[in-house]
């Protein structure tokens, strides 16, 4: 696996190349882990950071789906939103995902800190959602809020049926 790869790494950053090794390891069958873990210490010794921080991203969304849009990663790094809503509930206390590292933070953030861990899930209505986990969620009012949710689903009445899900880093085991 890392003969084969590193010669790849070679500080081209476009997304085709970055989204064609990763089709390569995926089609070669390699272990998802050991994908991760060699591309975890490529991160030190490598000087193309950028590319192999881009490959990374892609391989543990693979591993760990829960998408966020861009502009949230800011909030979740800085602790300010703690917590996701969705229609559905879409993991359990405990389970883990990935939240990409932005550019930004490459030089602060470790990838197993861009590990995050489920730690409570409830379902309830927008309404009450919204008044009591506001905060949680990044917002300073539970209007902000909804307003916020509104837009992504432009569907959601008050009385809609919502599941948050509260997260914190990943504390655990690195051996997922």
């Amino acid at each position: 696996m890392t003969e084969a790869l590193a010669p790849r790494i070679d500080g081209d950053y476009s997304e085709s190349k970055i989204n064609r090794i990763v089709r390569e390891i995926r089609a070669d069958s390699v272990d998802i882990n050991d994908a991760i873990g060699w591309m975890e210490e490529e991160m030190h010794t490598t000087p193309y950071r950028g590319v192999t921080s881009a490959i990374l991203d892609k391989l543990y969304a693979i591993k760990y789906p829960l998408k966020f849009s861009p502009e949230y990663y800011g909030p979740i790094y800085s602790g300010l939103k703690t917590a996701t809503s969705r229609r559905s509930k879409k993991l359990d206390v405990g389970d883990i995902f990935y939240v990409p590292v932005p550019p930004y933070e490459y030089n602060r953030i470790r990838y197993v800190e861009s590990l995050w861990e489920i730690t409570g899930v409830e379902t309830g209505t927008v309404e009450n959602v919204c008044n009591l986990h506001h905060d949680k969620e990044g917002y300073n009012t539970s209007l902000q809020m909804a307003f916020g949710l509104k837009c992504i689903y432009p569907d959601l009445g008050p009385y809609s049926r919502i599941t948050i899900h509260f997260f914190q880093v990943y504390k655990g085991d690195r051996k997922l």
